[in-house]
Formats: C-alpha cells, sequence, structure tokens
C-alpha cells in the first residue's frame, strides 16, 4: 500500500480546473433549484430563476423538466406560467411519460385542463392519459377527458376500469359508448379473479359480455365467489370453450378446485359432460381425490371412456394414481359389467407403467384373476412383479401355471428377477419354475438381473442352477452385460460360476473387447486372469489391444502388453494398433507400442506407413517419436479406397484424397500441416519428390495448387523447386486457383514462367479471368506477345472469354491489336465471332481496325453475321464497318444473313443500307441465297428492300429458278407476287417451268403456266393481276382425280396409240396416283398385255433412243391442257400430235438423223411457219431466238449426232426435251395449240 502524502505535497487543482468545478456546481444548483421551485409550486422564485437564465427545459436525472415535475404535482399555476414562457408541453421523461400523463395519473384535474387548452401535447396522450386515469380511478380526470377531447372513446381505458373495479369510471365509460370487444374476455377474467363482482354486474347489465370464458377462467383458478357471480349474472353453467370443448366442470376438476367445482354442481353443471376429446369431468378429477369423491358421490358415470379408451380407472391406472385406483375400483365392482373388465385392463396397465402400488391396490381390492387372466400379464405375474408373496401363493395353490408366459413370452420368474423381488422368486423357484427360459429377445431371468444388478437375484438364480452361459438372440451372454457395465464382482462371480469370457456376440466381440471399449480396468484383468483369449478378433478384425490403443487406455494397454498380447497383429484394412495411434495422435499409446516392439515401416492395405499417417493427420508428436524409431520420412503410399471399413475406422481419412504414390512431405503440404512439413524439412526429407500419379506434381506444386503460402514459403526456404519436372509447374497451380499470395510468393522466388503442355502462366491468368494474378505476372516480365499452338496471343483469348477487365489491363500494357492468328483473326475477330460486345466496345475505342481481314477475306461484321451475333453488328455498323465489304468469294453480310435465314441481321443490314443485288462468285445474289435454301423470313425481308427478283446468276439462273429447284412452294409463290419472270431461263435455256416439271412438281408448273397465261392475257387485254392467275391455278396432284381428269387419262391412252387397250379399271386406278407414280404403273399394265414400253415407242415412230422419261415429259406437256384439247389431240396422227405439242415427231427424227437440222425443217414448213413478226430478237433476255423455229438450245449439236449414241444418250436428250417448250411471242408456228 502507498503511504500518504504530506499535506504539503499534495498538489492543489489548478485556477482553470477550479473555474470548471465551480461552473458545473452551480450549473447542477441552477438545475435543482428549478426543478423544485416548480415542484414545490414556488412561482416567484421560478420567474427570478428563469430571470436569471435558468434552463426552462432543463432535465433531471428522470428526463423531466420543470413542466413535467409541476404537472406530477398538481401545480396549476406553475404549468400555467411555464407554459406562457414556451416551455415544450411534447417533452417525455425517460418512462415515456408526458405531462399530460403525469397530470392524469396524479388526479389533477386542472392540470390537465390548463396543459389540453394552452399547451401542445404529444399524439395519442389524450388517450394514454385517459387509460392511466381509467387505472387509477380518476374519475373527475376521465369525465373530463372524455368531455373534451374524446370522439370515439377507445377500448383500453374501459379494459383498464375493469380490471381494476373502478365501477363509477366503468360508468362513465360506457355512457360514452366506449365498447369491449367480444373477443376479449382477459378483461372480464382480470376483474372476476380480483374479485370486482360490481364491474361483471355492471357489464352484464348492458349486456356486454356473456361470462362463460371468465367463468373457465375464475372455475379453474378456484374463485368459487367469483364463479357464483358470474353464474347469478347469467353466465351458462355448460358453455363449453371453442377450441377444447372444456366445460366449467372440467377446468375446475383438472385443476383440483373442489368449492368451485361444488358451486358449479349446485347450479346443475352436467356432470358426464364429454369434451372434444371425450374426457369427463371424473376422469380429470383423478389426480385430486377430494373432488373425484365428489364428483364420484354426485352419481357420475365412471363406465365412460376417452378417445383413447380409457375410463377413469383405466387413465388413473396409466397414471399411476394408486388411491384412485383403489377407490375406483371399490366403487366400480359390481355397478356394471364393464367394471370388471376395466379393473382387469387396469391391472395390466399398470403392471407394464411400472406401479407397484397400483397393482397391490388393484389386487387387494379384488379384481378378478379370471378376467386379468385374458390380458397380456396375468394375476401371476402382476403378483410377482409386485412382490406379493402371498398372492403368488395363492395362485399357485389355487393352480396357476408357474411358467406361464406374457405376450412377450416372460414368465413370472423373469418378472420376479426383472423388479427384484427376490421372496417371489423364491416362492417360484420352489415351486419349479423354468429358470433359463427365455422370452422372445432370448433374455433369461439371469439376464434381467446382471442387467439390473441385482447381485442377489443373480446369486439365488445361480444357485438354482441358472446357465451362466445361455445367450440371447443376439449372442450375448449375462456376463456380456456385467463387462459392459464394469460391475467387477458380478463379472467375478459369473466367471467362477462357469461363464465364459471368451463367449462371442454377433459382432464377434467378447466381454473383454466390451469392457476395454469402456475403459473398465479392473474388469479387463479379472477376465484376463479368468483366461480370456488376448487374440481373438471381431468380425472386423479388431484385437482388444486394438480397442485398448484406440481408446487411450494405457493402462488397460500395459495389462494387455504384459500377457503377451501381439502387439503387430493387422486389423481391417491392414490397420496395426501403431497406425491406429499415429493417426489419432495417442502419444502414450504410441511409445508403449513403439516400446513393445511393433514394427514401425508396417503398411496398410493402401500402402501407408504408420509415418505417412501421422504426417497426413498432422500429428506433430507422434511423427517425433516415429522419427527418433528411425521410421522413413520418404516412403510413398498408394491410396486407393477399400471396399470395407472397420467399426475404428469409419470416421478417420483425409478429407481430401490423396494422388497415388505422395510422400508424407506431399500428404502434410497438400492437408496443410505447417508444423508437419517444417519438422520433415528439418529432418531430412526430400522436398522435391514428385508423386507417382501424372499430374499430382511436387510438395511445393500442391502447396500452390491449394494455397497454402505458409507451406510454400518453407518449402522454398528450403530450397525446394519450382520446376515441374515435366508437369505443371506450382506457378501454373497457383494461378489456375487464384492463389494471389501464394503466386506473389512464387514470383519473389523467380519461379519459372515458361509454358507446360502449351500453357502459360499468363494465358491461364487470361483464362480463368484473374485480372490481379496477370498484372502479376506482367510486372514479374511474363511476355504478354507469347503465342500458343494456333497463333492466340493473351489478347486474343481475352477477347473470345470476354474477360473486360483482362483485355484493359492488357491493352494498359500496350498489347498489339492488329495482330493476327494463324488464320489471320484480329482480337477484333475473336470478339466479334464470339458475341462479346463490351469486349467490342474496349477494341473500338482502342482504335482496333474494324475493316480488317483474316483469311478467305472475313471481317469482324461478316464474322459476326455469320455467328447471328445481332447487337455486335449493330455496334460495327455505328462503328462504321463497310456494310458491302465481301470475302474473297464475293459473299457479302447481307449474303450471309440471307443465307442462314438471320432475319434480324439481313434488318439490320438493310436498314444499314447495305446493297442487297451484289453477285457472289457462282453464287448469285442473297435472294440466289435466301430463294436456295428455302429461306422463306430472308427472302420476305428482301422482297421488302426491293431487291432483284430477276437477277442472274453466273450461269443465268433467276432466284425463281433456285426456289423451283427446292420444291418449296410459298418461296416460288411470294417470287411471284414480287413479279419474278417466269420467262428467264439459264444460259442452256432451262426455264423455271422446266425445273418443275423435271421435279414433277405438278403444282408449281401449274402455277407458272398460269401467270404466264395471265401475263399473255394481260398483253392482249390490257393486263391481269397476278393474284387472278395464282388464284386460278390448278388443285394439287395429290387431289383425288374427278370426272373431268379421267377424260384427260383417255386421251392420253389414244395419245399412247390406240393399238394398246386398257380396260376402265386400269384408267381409274392410273387416275387415282400422281404423275411420277402413273408411268411406273402403266408400264405394269403395258407388260401384263404382252406390250412393252420399247414396243410402244417403236410404235409411237421413235428410233429406240427416246425413252422413257421423254414419253413422261410428253405426259406431263400434255395434262396441262384441258380435257376437250386432250381429245382433240388423240384425233390427230402421232406426228401432229407432236408438232401440235411442239415436239419432234417421226418425220423430224428421221430427218435429223439425215442430218437435216432445225433450221431447214423450219424452212420446209415441217414444223410451222414463222410470220415475219419472228425477228430474231430475244424475247428472253440473253437468250437468242432463232427465226422460223420455236425451238431453242443450248448447243449446236444436231439430233443426228446424238442419235448414233443410241439409248445412252437419254439424259442429254431429256434434258433438250425439257427446254424445247416454246415461250416466245412467235404466234404463226404455235397458233394450233395453247401458249404455255
Amino acid at each position: 500500500m502507498a503511504p500518504k502524502k504530506s499535506p504539503e505535497t499534495r498538489k492543489l487543482p489548478s485556477p482553470e480546473a477550479f473555474a470548471r468545478c465551480k461552473d458545473r456546481i452551480l450549473s447542477w444548483a441552477a438545475v435543482h433549484a428549478v426543478h423544485a421551485a416548480a415542484e414545490e409550486g414556488k412561482l416567484e422564485a421560478l420567474k427570478l430563476l428563469l430571470t436569471s437564465g435558468a434552463d426552462k427545459e432543463a432535465e433531471d436525472n428522470e428526463g423531466r423538466t420543470p413542466l413535467l415535475r409541476a404537472a406530477a404535482t398538481g401545480q396549476t399555476a406553475v404549468v400555467a406560467h411555464l407554459l406562457r414562457e414556451g416551455a415544450c408541453a411534447r417533452h417525455r421523461d425517460k418512462q415515456g411519460s408526458s405531462g399530460l400523463t403525469l397530470a392524469a395519473e396524479h388526479g389533477h384535474v386542472e392540470v390537465v385542463g390548463v396543459l389540453l387548452l394552452n399547451g401542445t401535447v404529444p399524439e395519442d396522450a389524450a388517450t394514454e392519459a385517459l387509460c392511466v386515469a381509467s387505472r387509477l380511478g380518476h374519475l373527475e380526470v376521465v369525465k373530463y377527458l372524455l368531455h373534451l377531447e374524446m370522439k370515439v372513446v377507445p377500448t383500453p381505458p374501459l379494459q383498464a376500469a375493469i380490471a381494476h373495479g373502478h365501477v363509477e369510471v366503468v360508468d362513465a365509460l360506457l355512457l360514452a359508448r366506449a365498447q369491449l370487444d367480444s373477443e376479449d374476455y382477459e378483461t372480464l377474467v382480470e376483474a372476476v379473479s380480483q374479485g370486482h363482482f360490481m364491474v361483471l354486474h355492471r357489464l352484464r347489465e348492458t349486456n356486454e359480455v356473456s361470462g362463460s370464458p371468465a367463468l373457465h377462467r375464475a372455475a379453474a383458478a378456484g374463485h368459487a365467489q367469483a364463479v357464483r357471480a358470474l353464474l347469478v349474472s347469467g353466465a351458462s353453467v355448460n358453455a363449453v370453450e371453442p377450441n377444447s370443448g372444456d366445460t366449467a366442470l372440467h377446468s375446475a376438476a383438472r385443476a383440483g378446485q373442489l368449492e368451485a367445482a361444488q358451486v358449479l354442481q349446485g347450479y346443475s353443471a352436467e356432470l358426464n359432460a364429454q369434451n372434444a376429446a371425450r374426457e369427463t369431468p371424473v376422469l380429470l378429477s383423478v389426480a385430486h381425490e377430494e373432488v373425484l369423491r365428489f364428483l364420484v358421490e354426485c352419481r357420475a358415470d365412471l363406465t365412460l371412456a376417452d378417445e383413447n379408451q380409457l375410463t377413469p380407472l383405466l387413465f388413473a391406472a396409466r397414471q399411476g394414481y394408486s388411491s384412485a385406483c383403489a377407490y375406483l375400483s371399490s366403487r366400480g365392482l359390481g355397478i356394471v359389467s364393464e367394471a370388471d373388465l376395466n379393473a382387469a385392463e387396469a391391472l395390466e396397465i399398470a403392471a407394464e407403467n411400472h406401479f407397484p402400488q397400483v397393482v397391490e391396490t388393484l389386487l387387494w381390492a379384488g379384481v378378478d384373476r379370471e378376467k386379468a387372466q385374458e390380458k397380456e400379464l396375468s394375476t401371476l405375474h402382476l403378483a410377482a412383479a409386485s412382490g406379493q408373496v402371498e398372492t403368488v401363493q395363492c395362485f399357485l395353490q389355487e393352480g396357476a401355471d408357474v411358467n406361464c408366459l406374457s405376450k412377450n413370452g416372460a414368465t413370472a420368474l423373469y418378472f420376479a428377477a426383472a423388479w427384484a423381488k427376490e421372496d417371489a422368486l423364491c416362492v417360484l423357484l420352489e415351486a419349479k419354475a423354468e429358470v433359463n427360459l427365455a422370452e422372445k429377445s432370448g433374455w433369461t431371468p439371469l439376464h434381467v438381473a446382471v442387467q439390473r444388478c441385482h447381485q442377489q437375484i443373480i446369486r439365488v438364480l445361480l444357485e438354482a442352477e441358472a446357465d451362466p452361459n445361455q445367450a440371447d438372440k443376439k449372442q450375448r451372454c449375462p456376463v456380456y452385460f456385467a463387462a459392459l457395465m464394469g460391475n467387477l464382482r458380478i463379472v467375478r462371480f459369473l466367471v467362477y460360476n462357469g461363464a465364459s469370457a471368451d463367449c462371442l456376440d454377433w459382432r464377434g466381440w467378447t466381454p473383454l473387447h466390451v469392457t476395454l471399449a469402456h475403459g473398465h480396468l479392473d474388469t479387463a484383468r479379472c477376465l484376463v486372469d479368468a483366461g480370456a483369449a488376448l487374440d481373438l478378433t471381431t468380425k472386423t478384425g479388431s484385437t482388444p489391444l486394438a480397442f485398448a490403443a484406440l481408446h487411450n487406455n494405457v493402462a488397460c494397454l500395459e495389462l494387455l502388453l504384459e500377457n503377451g498380447a501381439e502387439v503387430n497383429h493387422a486389423l481391417g484394412e491392414g490397420y496395426t494398433p501403431l497406425h491406429h495411434a499415429a493417426e489419432f495422435g495417442l502419444l502414450e499409446v504410441l511409445r508403449r507400442l513403439l516400446g513393445a516392439a511393433a514394427e514401425v515401416e508396417r503398411r496398410t492395405a493402401e500402402g501407408a506407413t504408420v509415418l505417412f499417417i501421422a504426417a497426413q493427420e498432422g500429428r506433430l508428436q507422434s511423427l517425433h517419436a516415429l522419427a527418433e524409431a528411425r521410421a522413413d520420412l520418404n516412403a510413398r503410399k498408394l491410396p486407393r479406397r477399400p471396399a470395407g471399413r472397420t467399426e475404428l475406422r469409419e470416421a478417420t481419412g483425409p478429407s481430401v484424397p490423396l494422388p497415388a504414390g505422395c510422400s508424407p512431405l506431399f500428404a502434410a503440404a497438400a492437408l496443410n500441416h505447417l508444423e508437419v512439413v517444417k519438422y520433415l524439412l528439418a529432418a531430412g526429407a526430400d522436398k522435391d519428390q514428385r508423386a507417382s500419379c501424372k499430374n499430382a506434381g511436387t510438395p511445393l506444386y500442391i502447396a500452390s495448387y491449394k494455397g497454402h503460402t505458409a507451406i510454400v514459403k518453407s518449402l522454398l526456404s528450403h530450397s525446394a523447386s519450382t520446376d515441374g519436372f515435366g508437369q505443371w509447374t506450382p506457378l501454373l497451380g497457383a494461378v489456375e486457383m487464384a492463389h494471389l499470395d501464394t503466386l506473389q510468393v512464387l514470383l519473389e522466388a523467380r519461379a519459372q514462367l515458361d509454358e507446360v503442355e502449351g500453357v502459360s502462366p499468363l494465358r491461364l491468368a487470361v483464362n480463368m479471368d484473374n485480372v490481379q494474378a496477370l498484372r502479376l505476372l506482367l510486372q514479374a516480365g511474363d511476355d504478354k506477345e507469347a503465342r500458343d499452338s494456333h497463333g492466340w496471343l493473351p489478347v486474343h483469348l481475352a477477347a473470345h472469354r470476354g474477360s473486360l477487365n483482362v483485355l484493359r489491363a492488357l491493352l494498359k500494357e500496350k498489347a498489339d491489336l492488329e495482330s493476327p492468328t494463324l488464320l489471320g483473326a484480329t482480337p477484333l475477330h475473336v470478339a466479334a465471332l464470339a458475341g462479346q460486345l463490351p469486349v467490342l466496345r474496349a477494341l473500338v475505342q482502342a482504335r482496333a481496325n474494324c475493316q480488317a481481314r483474316k483469311q478467305e477475306g472475313w471481317t469482324p461484321l461478316l464474322s459476326a453475321v455469320s455467328q447471328n451475333q445481332l447487337e455486335v453488328v449493330k455496334f460495327l455498323l455505328e462503328a462504321k464497318a463497310d456494310t458491302n465489304e465481301a470475302k474473297e468469294n464475293g459473299a457479302t453480310g447481307v449474303f450471309l444473313a440471307a443465307s442462314l435465314n438471320y432475319a434480324d441481321v439481313l434488318e439490320t443490314l438493310i436498314l444499314a443500307r447495305a446493297e442487297l443485288d451484289q453477285v457472289a462468285r457462282k453464287r448469285g445474289g442473297p435472294m440466289h441465297a435466301a430463294a436456295s435454301k428455302g429461306h422463306l423470313e430472308a427472302m420476305h425481308y428482301l422482297v421488302a428492300a426491293r431487291c432483284n427478283v430477276n437477277l442472274p446468276r453466273h450461269d443465268g439462273a433467276t432466284p425463281l429458278f433456285c426456289a423451283v429447284r427446292t420444291g418449296n412452294f410459298p418461296p416460288v409463290h411470294l417470287l411471284l407476287e414480287a413479279a419474278a419472270d417466269v420467262d428467264r431461263c439459264q444460259e442452256d435455256g432451262l426455264l423455271p417451268l422446266h425445273a418443275a416439271a423435271l421435279h414433277s412438281d405438278i403444282e408449281m408448273a401449274r402455277v407458272q403456266t398460269d401467270c404466264k397465261k395471265a401475263k399473255d392475257k394481260g398483253g392482249r387485254n390490257g393486263g391481269v393481276g397476278r393474284g387472278e392467275a395464282l388464284s386460278s391455278s390448278a388443285a394439287p396432284a395429290n387431289a383425288t382425280p374427278g370426272k373431268a381428269e379421267l377424260n384427260i387419262w383417255l386421251a392420253v391412252r389414244e395419245l399412247h396409240g390406240s393399238a394398246v387397250k386398257l380396260s376402265d379399271e386400269d384408267l381409274q386406278s392410273l387416275g387415282e396416283l400422281s404423275f411420277h407414280d402413273q408411268f411406273d404403273a402403266l408400264e405394269q399394265m403395258l407388260a401384263s398385255h404382252g406390250e412393252g414400253a420399247e414396243g410402244l415407242f417403236q410404235q409411237l415412230g421413235f428410233q429406240g433412243y427416246l425413252q422413257q422419261r421423254v414419253h413422261r415429259k410428253l405426259h406431263g406437256v400434255a395434262s396441262k391442257f384441258t380435257s376437250e384439247e386432250l381429245l382433240a389431240l388423240g384425233k390427230l396422227s402421232f406426228s401432229e400430235q407432236f408438232r401440235s405439242l411442239g415436239l419432234p415427231g417421226p418425220e423430224e427424227e428421221r430427218a435429223m438423223t439425215q442430218g437435216v437440222g432445225w433450221t431447214s425443217l423450219a424452212q420446209s414448213g415441217a414444223a410451222g411457219t414463222c410470220t415475219s413478226e419472228c425477228t430474231g430478237t430475244a424475247p428472253h433476255g440473253d437468250r437468242p431466238h432463232r427465226p422460223g423455229a420455236c425451238f431453242s438450245w443450248a448447243s449446236s449439236a444436231s439430233m443426228s449426232s446424238l442419235a448414233t449414241l443410241g439409248p445412252k444418250v437419254r439424259v442429254p436428250l431429256v434434258t433438250w426435251a425439257e427446254k424445247d417448250i416454246c415461250g416466245s411471242e412467235c404466234t404463226a408456228c404455235c397458233k394450233r395449240m395453247p401458249r404455255t
């Protein structure tokens, strides 16, 4: 304790400190004074203090201002003066009370009036004041507030007045039309419980409440006077609660309130009313004997059962109320027939719930034993369980079966042993009870006696020759349970009386296993002394020594070792006790086992040594002990999960699987055991030892991959190599998993930046979208211009992945934006192809070339169009990309969008005013591309944009020709609607109509024919609309033929030749087929008539080389005419028919075979004579028209030169025949036939 300083040495306060202290004292005094003046009503003093500068809003310790002080003490003049001085009337103290509330609380009505009239009180302060005044019974304040402020009186004031019994206040509130909520019964209950009966009467008079819930509460609380008052006021004595269905008598009986029950009974309460659970009041009263006796004396029905079929007697027996059981059984016997059965069942229930007193009570009450015998337990069982020796003797003398079984197979001897009733047990044994008779689970009386530690009962049973080695259904002998509980005396007594120390249970456990698992040393020593086997294994291979080691029981371990237990015995999965000790860090056990010459290099089934397991689990001290025992620090292991696991291994093993052939150092580094790593490095473990599994790496790699920075530092401090030895390097592992701290440490250690398997750290960082790792690598000198096998730079990869932040970092490092890949793609190409719009914006802002080309002339815009990247296309167009730039083959963006049917992209390009008629090399324009693939939506956009529908490609084909060849009618219809020229032919002279006929597309051919007819009609008659022509087109070819079609086939038969006769049935069957299939059927019919197709052609005048497809063409052309026209054709000769159809007849064929050309035939009139209007102009565009002939040929070769080729030239002849239908304006030579 420090010595006190003398007065001379004490330091006085400075003048400044003294001045501050003086000011605080004066300030506190002033505050105290103004509060005191206000509280005591010293108006003049208050005025003087306020004039002197005192704060009128100063707060005391309770948070009250002078105004609140004055209001609380009723100082009306002071309150009025403070309000005039501007004091705040809305202020509340720390309890939340305002001045108005305090005035109402103390009944100062004048102050209440002043505050309400002259001050601005807080919101809802009037309601609070009314509640307080009602609760405290300040009638004048209540009346004043109701008169001045309240338009609608709230409920809480009425509740407060009712609860506290202020009748006059209640009258005033009810007069002001205050109402009590019909659902609010708590207030009424409170009033009743407090004995405020006058309030209750007043409420009943005004019909504000019914009183029934309050009656239940009063009955349960035992307020007999309140119950009587409620009943007098009109409450229903038998009213039930909505949920439980209880009456007031139920509530009183359950709570044991005798007086309340008597009052209720005096008002004729229903004695046998049942609630929702079907419980009667007498059943609920079994716990309260006085109420029970009262209800029984009132003749309550004792036979009514609840929803669980329990009568009052059964319910009392289940709950263990012995006195109630005695009373009910005595009252119930003999009343009704069911009473005896209930009493017998009550015996069973009491016995099951182990209530011996209830059993004794019921037995002494004289329950019928015969009725009880029918239950689960006989009376002998019950008597034995309760220890009633005389009753047991009586039952046995009356002939009861001493070995009778319960439903569970237990005998009376079993019950006597279980409840330790020695006298009853002896009586049963003297009656020759079977001592080894087991119940259903296999337990004998000796089992239950051992399990409950009844030593005297065990002695009696063994003296009666009970078998100590008899096992239950799980093969457990009595000594097993004694060993389990560690009861040395019982174990010793059982072993002394012949119990086996090596009996096995269903798991293969012996009593020694059990006692060691629970650490019972003395019991274990007793079993060992009794000769228990030390090396018996369980079904999973565990020995007693393993149990002792795993449970860290050193004393038991030493006991087993001293008695010669095998220390290296292999358990399940090859684990020895030493492995277990190392795994769980049991240091003392480990040392004892090492001292007992346990094998330190012993491997498990997984190939792990003891030291590896210790390193894997991070057991540093165990590692020290093993290293001192010269365990191999670099021993590898090949991990694999075995098929099964022992009960000792259920919760073991690392959470992260380790690769094959890893070392202890690798395992410790992978599992982040820093201290173990440091120790192994210091002890000389190989720091660069790689796991034998591919891609596993070194300890440094796995630590970097896992982000264990401290371990990485420790390994680097011991000069661990940063090389990957042909596999991924530690640097790549850190970058891949985004461990920045680890990456920083490796870079500071000058880790190699070389790429492995085509992967460099920088490209890996880009691929992982790791900007921070990228910056660290760039600062460390990683080459941002290094390419991969495809010539990609990191900037290409960032553009492809859409890594915007990475791209910005590379741009900041001045990455080359125009550097091409091996295919010539710039980053802009890559971003456009991948649809990475944010990256694209950044590249354009960095002034990347939007017109750059890669192989085949692809620009970024074309690349985006090819992948349907709409937003990218829009952005590139905004960036002034050339909309008409084409590939090397001439394909523009519009062409690509049309060919791929990318309608949105096509619309965007059209709106950007892209050229629509630019022709690609050998592929035509955009309309060709769309028509050739039947892309109807793209064609609609092109037609709407006024694309040239008659634009020829390199071979002269128009989009209509391409659409016809697809066999898809809607595109053809669209082109015809768009004024496509049906007379426009290819360079070889083929018209779209030829293509339709070639593909047997009758509908398409008819539409084109009708369009041409409409065109010709319009030329002669002022023009006819295309819609009219289309609407008048023929029906589809697969329509069912009618009479007109049958006439056509009749005409065709005449055309084929009158020598061939077909039946009407054959013609009808032909009429139901399509044009394509009719010729095949016709050939079969001709063959059936003995006339082949070749013979038919000979009859037609052909020279053998004009074959089936020419005939089919003839058929197809003829089918374009009406029935009347075909019938007229059938009356002509074959030569005349062919001339009328514009096809070479037999004479022309013979002339051609003699070298006569078409021109000479025309001049001789063989095919008709051209008029002077046939001037040789080209009515079909580039197609030349020869005067005097209605046939145009794409080749100058004569028919005679072709005829010499024989039948092999049918395909060229078919092609020529298909294109030789006259389509010119030369009407003179075609006047005998309709225009086609």
